[in-house]
C-alpha cells in the first residue's frame, strides 16, 4: 500500500449574468493507495444557472 495524492485545477467563467461554467481537471496518483493501479486523470464540468 502507498499514499494517494490528488490535485485539482478549476476555472469559473461567468458567461452571462445568469450562467456560470466551471470546467475542472483532477489528477490522482496511486488511486486508493495502491501502487499497481494506474494514475487517473479526470475531466469535469459544472454549469450553474440563476433565475
Amino acid at each position: 500500500q502507498d499514499t494517494e495524492y490528488s490535485a485539482e485545477l478549476y476555472y469559473g467563467v461567468h458567461v452571462t449574468n445568469w450562467l456560470t461554467v466551471r470546467p475542472n481537471l483532477q489528477y490522482i496518483r496511486h488511486p486508493g493507495g495502491v501502487d499497481k493501479v494506474d494514475d487517473a486523470l479526470i475531466g469535469g464540468i459544472k454549469i450553474t444557472s440563476s433565475f
